[in-house]
């Protein structure tokens, strides 16, 4: 819920936000906002997600496993999953890198924000992985 105060009238109006996704890629959640846990579910459950800047894409599937393909290493494999407090977490078996947590971030219209990356989630497996 979000807290609007008038200034005319010095009421509190309580107006709940809708936290749920569309199913087509599209976000409820307020433009600069962390997406909340149930809806990264959703979003992540069976959908391709494009990094916007180039061709890599990676297709999440709602048993938290993810395939992706990418210009520089081909094919990989990886898992994503909700930390305790319900931030994205995400970590690819040949990264040498150990598993990356951040808030996901609604960045724009389909477009989100990981690590400073801007991501578009498309709906199902658009590059067949």
């Amino acid at each position: 819920m979000k807290l609007y105060k008038s200034s005319t009238f010095n009421v509190i109006f309580l107006i709940p936000i809708a936290m749920a996704a569309t199913g087509d890629g599209c976000s409820t959640t307020p433009e600069g906002i962390a997406v909340a846990p149930k809806e990264i579910t959703t979003l992540f459950s069976n959908n391709t997600i494009k990094v916007v800047d180039n061709n890599i894409f990676a297709f999440t599937r709602k048993d938290g496993s993810m395939v992706g393909e990418n210009i520089v290493s081909g094919g990989t494999v990886g898992k994503w999953w909700l930390n305790e407090d319900g931030v994205l977490c995400a970590d690819w078996q040949d990264d040498k890198e150990d598993a990356r947590c951040d808030k996901l971030i609604l960045s724009g219209d389909k477009t989100y924000e990981w690590f400073g990356t801007k991501l578009q989630i498309l709906k199902g497996n658009t590059q067949n992985l």
